[in-house]
């Protein structure tokens, strides 16, 4: 694990109010509600470029090892540019191709997991709590800025050491910062 909050200026798109109340209700929506749920909601974005990349099978031990430790949190998939799903369905998905409102859901959550790429930084700009998994870049110099978000080398990490490491965050256990 690497700290990198505060290591400098914190990124900041400067949502309105209004644009986050859109963000928490488009969320809910997304999960099957019309308003928003207590539980926490992880948001997992599977999809980056080469060897930035997580298996398939790793997001899916995953997602299976979040659900069999954590059946309280709720997992959503926000969906890359193309809109398929990398998770083949396994949780509920979101596509957002305004900025601007990705920013804000990603913002609605009580964590947002990631591999290093762009959206890492959107979700980070938008103030939200960012577990950013590295592989091949350094997460010293590219992790999350945001208060309470982490980045952690995963080169050879097991998805079960991640899960754990999830669900310490999403429910404020020892190990992760309280929500």
């Amino acid at each position: 694990e690497i700290e990198t909050a505060g290591a400098s200026l914190p990124l900041d798109i400067r949502l309105s109010v209004e644009e986050r109340n859109a963000g928490v209700h488009e969320l809910a929506v997304a999960l099957g509600s019309t308003e928003p749920d207590p539980r926490p909601v992880v948001g997992l974005f599977a999809h980056a470029t080469g060897a930035k990349c997580f298996p398939p099978e790793w997001w899916r031990e995953l997602v299976d090892t979040l659900r069999t430790q954590s059946p309280a949190i709720q997992l959503i998939e926000f969906l890359p540019d193309d809109g398929h799903s990398r998770l083949a369905g396994a949780v509920r998905g979101t596509y957002t191709p305004d900025l601007r409102m990705l920013g804000a859901k990603l913002a609605a959550t009580s964590l947002f997991v990631i591999a290093d790429g762009g959206i890492l930084h959107l979700a980070d700009a938008a103030g939200a709590r960012v577990l950013a998994l590295f592989r091949t870049t350094s997460p010293a110099q590219y992790g999350p800025r945001c208060p309470g978000s982490q980045a952690l080398a995963a080169t050879d990490e097991p998805a079960a050491a991640v899960a754990a490491r999830i669900s310490a965050l999403a429910l404020g256990r020892a190990g992760g910062r309280p929500p």
